[in-house]
């Protein structure tokens, strides 16, 4: 769908900055996530880091993060392309600072039969981590969700917002030894 992203300072000064990206990926078919995904992927390839790509991707896998549930599911497409977004370089943030499931869609979603809602307890709470944030150059400190006031009750989205808190990495330092 769209990838729209500008470089954004870091530090008062403007000395660091990073590009930060926001996706709403879907592509045609779900054989061709792979090749949509790459797409991005080899756009974001040319561009400077530290990056941060974050947004609806519409797509999960099912792990410890994601654990399988009664509604949705993940396909072995989404499952590869979601692996080359990290095998690119970039930092699952929410992976790198959680143990447990991170389920950002779909809130208060019926299930496709009967009266029930999707989720872990049938009851409209989130049950797929499709909202993301990927870092390259920056360290995922803390992750968090908003946005989810509670089973069966009305949102502001059908997804939950992922808030990550990143750090700068420590650009090495040159040795005595480099600088003569």
């Amino acid at each position: 769908r769209y990838l729209v992203g500008a470089n954004v300072c870091l530090t008062a000064d403007c000395r660091q900055t990073a590009y930060m990206w926001s996706t709403h990926l879907a592509p045609a078919t779900d054989a061709h996530w792979p090749r949509h995904v790459q797409k991005v992927l080899d756009y974001l390839a040319t561009r400077p880091q530290p990056q941060v790509l974050m947004g609806d991707l519409n797509l999960w896998k099912w792990d410890q993060w994601s654990p399988r549930v009664t509604c949705g599911a993940a396909t072995a497409p989404m499952a590869k392309a979601y692996d080359s977004i990290v095998r690119s370089g970039f930092v699952d943030a929410w992976a790198a600072t959680q143990e447990g499931p991170g389920w950002t869609g779909m809130t208060s979603r019926r299930a496709p039969r009967g009266n029930t809602y999707c989720g872990k307890e049938s009851n409209g709470t989130p049950y797929k981590r499709i909202d993301y944030v990927f870092t390259k150059g920056l360290t995922p400190v803390a992750t968090e969700l908003f946005g989810f006031t509670g089973p069966g009750k009305p949102h502001p989205s059908d997804h939950l917002g992922v808030k990550a808190t990143l750090a700068l990495q420590a650009r090495p330092v040159p040795s005595t030894a480099a600088r003569r």
